[in-house]
């Protein structure tokens, strides 16, 4: 995980550099750190999606799995 970290940050890094050339150190981190932030916002709203669905999906398979063995262990005609 820390290796994608490290990635992420020289990807985002080499975004600004190519973007907003000859920033001062100072700005140059104050505008790399507010985009990581914005990066780890983002990927907090997936996190929180993915659960959401994964949540719903498993709520889905349970009334399934409930809805085959009701129908499995209800009497048949005789």
């Amino acid at each position: 995980m820390i290796h994608l970290r490290h990635a992420r940050r020289a990807r985002i890094a080499a975004q600004v550099d190519r973007e907003l050339p000859g920033l001062e150190a100072g700005q140059r981190r104050q505008v790399l750190e507010g985009r990581l932030r914005q990066q780890v916002a983002l990927e907090g709203e997936d996190f929180v999606w993915r659960r959401e669905q994964a949540g719903a999906e498993q709520a889905r398979q349970d009334a399934a799995r409930a809805a085959a063995q009701c129908v499995f262990l209800s009497p048949g005609p005789e």
